[in-house]
């Protein structure tokens, strides 16, 4: 999926770029559907308990030469260590057990490889066993014959206890008449996905014995697994683009006095860039990771931004694929938008670091969300999740180049742009403050978005009065082909209104021109106009028209006027499934009507208007929906030839 991006110094036209990207983002196969949606995994028959440990992760099929194929373990339980002492892992001929002292604490997990250091490559962690003694601050584990050797096409690996009893197995590829597992094999994986336990969200594990526990097509090797958190803030700040967003920001830099750990999808602010070179120059730690292979192409502009960091003393990073690697990308794209100052401030918004985004003139700009918050718990599982990400030895981790090339300085002679453009937007709003003790819930994908009370679902489904939904991209169909389905998250809330829910959902309009690059926003509307009207639901949808404004980028929700999400997560299936995102639910009542506020004056200006043009977009009104617009009619069917590219290219187009 990274292979879209192109050198900017060999460019193509907007045009073959987006056509090339198309085809090459045609969607997933089906093997590799994400498990979203709204019910969770299957679990044991009623009245029988979950073992002590359960084997969740089995990584058979690493790269060759490559000694990091690996066997997780976790404790299931929320109440008591499991002392693993003698325990052991079997698959095959080979084997090895865990040594005197292993206790594994309630909830957590062990990873046990063959060497250490491959590992770190791969995943940007250290393993807690080795067996090849590859680093001496990873302890031993004691094989029997070499360990790991686990069959790529098929096989099985199986945990014991201190006395030989079989704890859990899991099997794969062949099939397996022994004892401990029920029905076909799970199926056999590439090369570098590895196979991963079902959760619930809420720290549940599937374990049926049987392939239903065991997600088809697996995850790439590297993919994080972090679980939900709530977290107490002392105060959150919630901000709005372009008003006041720009001000939130610099003043969180300001304020830095340690450590500044950023992560966004496109960076190209060089008031913020210069915001964080004064931080280097105060003595601050700067970390930045990028990503590398944007829609567009990585910038001239982010080029110099990153040169400008780069030489004021920071690290920056890009996530992207090295020419020539074989192995999946751990993400599809790095999409999310935030940042973690001296390990007690988060700042997380739906918008890139950009002119358009945060501008510096907030006459000119996107509308976006964000907050501001202050919690040093929050700030240390999101600099957790940087840390991960942006470990300098993983294979997609790739350094800011000052010798050149497309993570290097932009072509002698570039001028920067330093300073937004003046726009026609009037602002009105300036940042709030609410607090204290005001629960914060992250909201990670594709770690915890799609599953759980604190994922997207999950807020969906807490509504009992309202729901308020602001968002860039909302196709009405996951996939491609014979594969595409109804977009969960869009049934969810259809689901709501059956509830009694007051719905509202308001999308960007400035895709919906003449070659059709929002009509899945249309049919988006188009279902819950059928929804609404055949069931008399409680629905209003528009397109947004808020006055100078570029476009709306948001990606926000309000619940019963209680309840917050801030995020960078479009409704796509790569923003809950392949992409890195990170949003905040917050529960505040403040803080909600805060957002509402802003919903519901960019709601008033998006009155109902005439359709658009053939030739494009108009100045004024969109295409809308309501209850007497049931389909789209005739209005598509001129660009019906070329559905198939306008279809893959929509998921990425609007980030």
């Amino acid at each position: 999926m990274r292979g879209c991006s192109v050198n900017t110094e060999k460019r193509l036209t907007a045009a073959a770029l987006t056509w090339l990207c198309a085809l090459l983002l045609a969607g997933p196969p089906a093997a590799l559907e994400c498990a979203a949606s709204e019910g969770g995994p299957p679990g044991r028959e009623a009245g029988l308990p979950l073992p002590a440990a359960l084997i969740t992760e089995v990584y058979y099929n690493a790269a060759p030469g490559k000694g990091d194929e690996h066997v997780a373990v976790s404790n299931p339980g929320l109440s008591d260590a499991v002392d693993l002492s003698g325990w052991s892992l079997a698959s095959g001929a080979s084997g090895l057990a865990f040594p005197a002292g292993t206790l594994l604490a309630p909830g957590a997990t062990v990873r046990v490889t063959g060497n250490a250091s491959d590992f770190l490559a791969d995943t940007g962690r250290l393993p807690d066993f080795e067996t090849a003694g590859s680093r001496p601050e990873v302890r031993q584990a004691l094989p029997s014959g070499k360990w790991p050797v686990m069959n790529n096409e098929g096989g099985s690996v199986e945990l014991r206890d201190a006395a030989g009893n079989a704890v859990d197995l899991f099997a794969w590829g062949r099939p397996f008449d022994g004892k401990g597992w029920s029905g076909p094999p799970a199926e056999a994986l590439s090369r570098g996905f590895l196979a991963r336990r079902a959760q619930d969200g809420e720290g549940g594990w599937a374990d049926t014995d049987s392939p239903a526990d065991w997600p088809a097509g697996g995850v790439p090797v590297g993919r994080s697994d972090f679980r939900p958190g709530a977290f107490e803030a002392s105060k959150v700040t919630a901000f709005a683009s372009p008003d006041c967003a720009f001000g939130a920001v610099a003043d969180g830099l300001d304020r830095a006095r340690s450590s500044i750990r950023l992560a966004v999808y496109q960076f190209e602010s060089w008031p913020l860039a210069q915001k964080l070179a004064a931080a280097c120059r105060r003595g601050v730690s700067v970390r930045v990771l990028l990503e590398g292979a944007p829609v567009e192409g990585v910038s001239e502009q982010e080029r110099a931004v990153a040169r400008l960091l780069h030489e004021s003393g920071a690290s920056v990073s890009f996530l992207a694929s090295r020419p020539g690697s074989r192995m999946p990308a751990r993400y599809a794209f790095l999409h999310a938008k935030y940042c973690v100052i001296d390990d007690a401030i988060s700042i997380v918004s739906s918008e890139n670091w950009k002119a358009t985004g945060i501008p510096s003139d907030n006459t000119y700009g996107n509308r976006g969300w964000g907050a501001v918050v202050e919690s040093r718990d929050l700030a240390g599982y999101l600099g957790a999740v940087f840390d991960l990400d942006a470990a300098p030895a993983v294979r997609d981790v790739i350094a800011y180049s000052p010798g050149g090339g497309t993570f290097g300085p932009p072509p002698a002679g570039f001028v920067p742009e330093e300073s937004a453009p003046a726009g026609g937007y009037r602002p009105q709003l300036a940042p709030a403050a609410f607090g204290p003790n005001i629960s914060v819930r992250p909201v990670l994908s594709p770690d915890t978005s799609s599953a759980g009370n604190s994922s997207l679902f999950g807020l969906i489904r807490s509504a009992n009065r309202t729901l308020f939904v602001e968002m860039l991209s909302c196709p009405a169909k996951w996939g491609s082909g014979d594969g595409r389905r109804a977009n969960p998250l869009l049934e969810a809330v259809v689901e709501a209104a059956r509830r009694g829910v007051k719905v509202r959902l308001l999308l960007d309009r400035t895709y919906l021109d003449s070659d059709g690059a929002a009509e899945e926003n249309a049919a988006a509307l188009d279902r819950l106009s059928h929804a609404a009207a055949s069931g008399g639901l409680d629905i209003e949808a528009r397109f947004a028209r808020i006055p100078g404004a570029l476009k709306l980028h948001n990606k926000g929700v309000v619940v019963d006027g209680e309840r917050t999400l801030v995020s960078s997560i479009n409704w796509g299936r790569n923003s809950l499934c392949d992409n890195r995102e990170v949003g905040l639910i917050i529960d505040s009542p403040g803080v909600a009507g805060y957002f509402e506020s802003i919903f519901f004056a960019d709601w008033n200006q998006s009155a109902p208007g005439p359709r658009p043009s053939a030739d494009g977009p108009a100045d004024g009104e969109m295409r809308y929906w309501n209850a007497r617009a049931l389909v789209l009619g005739g209005f598509l069917a001129p660009a019906a030839i070329f559905m198939v590219l306008r279809r893959t290219r929509r998921g990425m187009a609007r980030y």
